[in-house]
């Protein structure tokens, strides 16, 4: 699992230069993340731009991940491996989600949690 300034080092790593912008090619963020999870950080809402695309000769499109896209891909990637980690030790069963009941922790009120927080606005990637 990576944090924000680990996830922000493995950009600039992999990312490449086009034109204004940088961004991951797609086949390394599938590498690095899996299929799903770059498909998660390709999902654009309204408003957003998480992936470009530099068309060259032959009609060719190389696609890649913005910052955004693949804070995205990696974030997916990171719930991926706490559910596999809560699923090895069975901590996803009825018996967990009882006791979260218990102490008045919903998936509801996470995801309202989740939808509250407000990113951070100092850091601009593409």
């Amino acid at each position: 699992m990576l944090n924000s300034a680990q996830i922000k080092e493995l950009f600039e790593k992999e990312a490449v230069a086009f034109l204004e912008w940088e961004g991951v090619p797609i086949y390394r963020a599938i590498e690095l993340f899996g299929i799903e999870a770059v498909d998660a950080g390709m999902d654009e809402k309204e408003g957003e731009t998480l992936y470009c695309g530099y068309k060259i000769e032959g009609g060719y499109i190389a696609w890649h991940l913005l910052y955004k896209g693949f804070r995205k891909a990696a974030t997916y990637a990171n719930a991926e491996e706490i559910k596999r980690i809560c699923i090895e030790k069975e901590l996803a069963g009825k018996e967990t989600r009882a006791k979260f009941d218990r102490i008045g922790i919903t998936q509801q009120k996470a995801k309202l949690t989740i939808l509250r927080a407000k990113p951070d606005k100092g850091r601009k990637h593409a």
